[in-house]
């Protein structure tokens, strides 16, 4: 068994919650659940929550999403993700500032993250740091 730890982008968990979701993702998401080997990020936490379609989903939600460990060091990823988003613009890539963000929080933190977003792709050709793993995968056109 590996310490491997991940955190899941929120494109998985909507993917997962979804009744028309992908079921690799929603039988992975479960898996590493009950392996312990998820962890959240707060604008993962936020996106979510901020999807919920009624207050009932949201308390539901919110009471799920606080038995998964949240990462922390809050302060290197503002500076790590500051820094990163420079970086892509340099050299002329343009993301949002949410995915630079949770980007920084699966590096500074040492998780991989699960994805189904291709500017993760865009983050990780540019930074090494980043280890991502898009699910399903994307096929190539």
């Amino acid at each position: 068994m590996t310490n491997e730890k991940f955190l899941a982008d929120t494109s998985i968990w909507i993917n997962a919650i979804r009744r028309d979701g992908c079921p690799e993702v929603r039988r992975w998401l479960k898996m590493a659940l009950l392996e312990e080997k998820v962890l959240i990020a707060p604008p993962v936490k936020a996106e979510i929550l901020s999807g919920a379609a009624t207050k009932k989903q949201f308390e539901e939600l919110k009471n799920d999403l606080s038995a998964v460990p949240m990462l922390g060091r809050d302060g290197e990823v503002w500076e790590y993700a500051a820094k990163l988003s420079f970086t892509l613009r340099r050299k002329g890539i343009s993301v949002p500032m949410m995915d630079a963000l949770i980007a920084s929080w699966a590096i500074v933190n040492e998780s991989i993250l699960i994805h189904h977003d291709r500017r993760y792709q865009l983050i990780e050709s540019v930074d090494p740091n980043l280890k991502a793993v898009s699910l399903p995968p994307f096929t190539k056109n």
